[in-house]
């Protein structure tokens, strides 16, 4: 069964597990998930008259939000399976040379797959803040706090999937491919950061934090 067809429950259950997996980069995507599903609770709660001017512009970020929740979510178990991935293949066989060099190669493809997995959540989570800064300058005010819990959950996310992108980095022999996705990492972790600072002014602001 699949992670995301799980209660809270009963994922939890398998996160406290010694099991390493589900673990970091499944929690990252899940935040993710749950951000998007904010920012859409927001939008849905941002209808009538007073905001007739932005229904057009709400109703859109409503579908691309939840396209990126579904792919979040998808991240979900995609950051599991890949884990698992780099396992099975520390687990081949290393009796003969021939059967070593299949086994370094496959860890090598495993492990790129295991740092681009949380990179993908790392850019989809990108994606998912403007809308949620959207929803918090033209949707319902009162809803301010809950896209706050969205920004500070892109905030988690961020930051899980950028750690779960460099400790796999660390065992890949390929260079062009580590020094790439590490730059491409550090870039977006930065950008999506600055971002979060600004939203987090705006909303301690508006409510009167200091």
């Amino acid at each position: 069964m699949a992670l995301i067809d799980l209660s809270l429950k009963e994922f939890n259950k398998e996160l406290s597990s010694k099991s390493p997996a589900p673990g970091g980069g499944s929690v990252a995507a899940l935040c993710g998930a749950i951000a998007a599903a904010l920012c859409q609770m927001v939008a849905n709660l941002s209808a009538g008259e007073k905001y007739k001017d932005a229904q057009k512009e709400i109703q859109g970020l409503k579908e691309k939000t939840a396209t990126l929740e579904n792919e979040l979510l998808r991240l979900v178990d995609k950051d599991t399976n890949a884990y698992n991935t780099v396992i099975e293949a520390f687990r081949l066989p290393k009796n003969t040379e021939s059967e070593k060099e299949k086994r370094q190669a496959a860890i090598q493809k495993a492990l790129k797959l295991a740092a681009q997995t949380p990179f993908d959540t790392l850019e989809t989570v990108y994606g998912v803040l403007p809308l949620v800064q959207t929803v918090i300058e033209k949707g319902n005010p009162n809803c301010i706090t809950d896209a706050g819990m969205a920004v500070e959950l892109i905030g988690s996310a961020a930051q899980g999937a950028a750690y779960n992108v460099f400790i796999n980095l660390e065992t890949i022999k390929d260079k062009l491919f580590t020094e790439g996705l590490g730059k491409e990492t550090l870039s977006m972790k930065n950008r999506i950061f600055h971002t979060i600072g600004q939203i987090r002014t705006q909303i301690e602001t508006s409510l009167k934090m200091g």
